[in-house]
């Protein structure tokens, strides 16, 4: 119920307290599933967010989107916690997927205790690829939890929101930023970090996150050390994170410029950034219980198209369907041209999809082979990308 929900209690300062102590721990914890509720003076389904695990200030905090149309769930629990925090930090699919069920069976299930497992199963992946790229060195949950909030697909308002947090679950760029190395650990501040932004990125992301000490239980404000994020593009014009207003007429508004002194967690987002080189700055605003270590991490989404399923390697039956899946930056008002290879010939499947679209239902062909391909186009750009792999298609013993 809504007496139930946003209050940082002894659960919250328990989990912060472990996370700090033990660095490399990261809990995954559903959102909740008070979507429906209304928690006056807030609109319909905000200030919804669980007491407790969920609202501690280190967790990665999950909500739970539809994967048909990557709307939010009805039921999913959305922000701000009662200080103010962001919380979900990211959305996930949560919404009938398959399960386990009782009497030894499968069958569809949805909530937030659907989304945050698939997001933990990110995690436990990327951890996997850090050790193999770090000679077996486990990643602090810090990093992990940095890569993922800034590597998400922005859905809903601009910017980070209430309701999908920073996104939507990619753990693809994760990946590809934790293989980068496109981020910085440092316990300095202040202190200066400059990179150097090309032609043709559509926007540029840069998050800057800290495991936060443990604060009392039914603190007000429960961020203890404080550190400031900008970013200084050439011109020079500084930008500063993006920050929400939590007063229960504001909770919907975009997200604005400004200092955050609430959220462990700032994020400058710069939308086509022109070429050249940026200064990312942190400063230390109070650090009561320092060195503070911060994690800084930067994302560019450059133009062009990335078919992100099917990847390849996948083996599909005729006459079933499935989702094809998308992220496209750069020339967004046109639209898609999607076609597939069946091991012979390329064939089109639609060449009017519209441009916002980043999904597509197709019904898998008859034709058997292990050789498909997807390819898809932004139709007037140069933009193209197809399956990085082939997989198979061919029909399901019965």
């Amino acid at each position: 119920s809504c007496a139930g929900s946003g209050v940082y209690d002894v659960l919250s300062n328990y989990t912060d307290d472990q996370m700090k102590s033990y660095e490399t721990v990261l809990h995954v914890v559903s959102a909740g599933n008070d979507g429906t509720f209304t928690c006056s003076p807030y609109p319909p389904s905000f200030a919804t967010v669980k007491t407790g695990f969920q609202c501690a200030k280190n967790v990665l905090t999950v909500g739970a989107m539809y994967q048909a149309d990557y709307a939010i769930a009805n039921f999913s629990s959305r922000g701000p916690v009662q200080d103010g925090r962001i919380k979900p930090e990211v959305v996930a699919c949560g919404v009938s997927l398959t399960s386990t069920a009782q009497n030894n069976l499968y069958g569809p299930n949805s909530g937030t205790s659907m989304s945050g497992p698939v997001v933990a199963g990110a995690v436990t992946i990327l951890n996997e690829q850090y050790r193999k790229l770090n000679s077996g060195a486990t990643p602090k949950a810090a990093l992990i939890k940095a890569l993922i909030c800034n590597n998400a697909e922005d859905l809903g308002n601009p910017g980070p929101d209430y309701t999908f947090g920073f996104g939507m679950l990619n753990a693809r760029k994760a990946a590809e930023a934790m293989e980068g190395s496109t981020y910085f650990i440092s316990n300095i501040a202040p202190s200066l970090h400059t990179i150097s932004v090309p032609a043709g990125v559509r926007r540029l992301k840069v998050m800057l996150y800290w495991a936060d000490p443990a604060a009392a239980a039914n603190a007000a404000n429960t961020l203890i050390n404080d550190l400031d994020l900008s970013v200084t593009a050439p011109g020079p014009v500084t930008h500063l994170p993006l920050v929400l207003d939590a007063t229960p007429g504001n909770v919907n508004a975009d997200a604005a410029e400004g200092a955050d002194h609430i959220n462990n967690i700032e994020q400058v987002i710069i939308e086509d950034p022109v070429a050249g080189n940026y200064d990312l700055n942190v400063t230390a605003f109070s650090v009561p219980q320092g060195p503070q270590e911060y994690i800084l991490t930067y994302q560019m989404e450059m133009n062009g198209v990335t078919v992100e399923y099917p990847f390849g390697g996948e083996t599909w039956v005729p006459g079933q369907t499935e989702t094809i899946r998308w992220t496209a930056y750069g020339s967004e008002t046109n639209t898609f041209t999607l076609e597939y290879y069946d091991g012979s010939a390329w064939n089109t499947i639609s060449s009017t999809i519209p441009a916002s679209e980043r999904s597509y239902n197709w019904v898998v062909p008859s034709t058997v082979s292990n050789n498909y391909l997807v390819r898809l186009s932004r139709n007037s750009s140069p933009y193209t990308d197809q399956s990085d792999y082939s997989f198979a298609v061919i029909g399901q013993p019965v």
